[in-house]
């Protein structure tokens, strides 16, 4: 079975209030709005190419070994700088790891 290439939205007749939507649309739908998704992440993946690495909430936890509300204290006091992206809260790697290095810091000082 030989799948065809959905038209493209200019070639569709629009649509009118009184019509109902088929499946046929709703699947057409998705595979625009899909296409458009995977789209805007190889744009998001490509704008960084400046060699800046980012991390997600979990994995910069994991980094700095602490708990959720303890890496949002330090977001929201600017300890560590931050972008969000959508829904997506990035750090800068290299952010973390200034902090890693004044964490080993304050911890040397504060041995006797």
């Amino acid at each position: 079975m030989r799948q065809q290439s959905p038209p493209k939205p200019s070639e569709r007749p629009p649509l009118r209030r009184d019509q109902i939507v088929t499946v046929e649309d709703l699947e057409l739908f998705q595979q625009e709005l899909l296409l458009k998704i995977r789209h805007l992440f190889t744009e998001f993946s490509t704008s960084f190419a400046d060699g800046r690495s980012w991390l997600k909430t979990a994995e910069a936890r994991q980094k700095l070994k602490c708990a959720r509300t303890t890496l949002h204290t330090w977001r929201a006091n600017g300890t560590i700088p931050f972008t969000k992206m959508g829904g997506t809260i990035l750090y800068s790697a290299e952010a973390i790891e200034k902090v890693l290095l004044q964490r080993m810091v304050q911890r040397k000082k504060s041995i006797p």
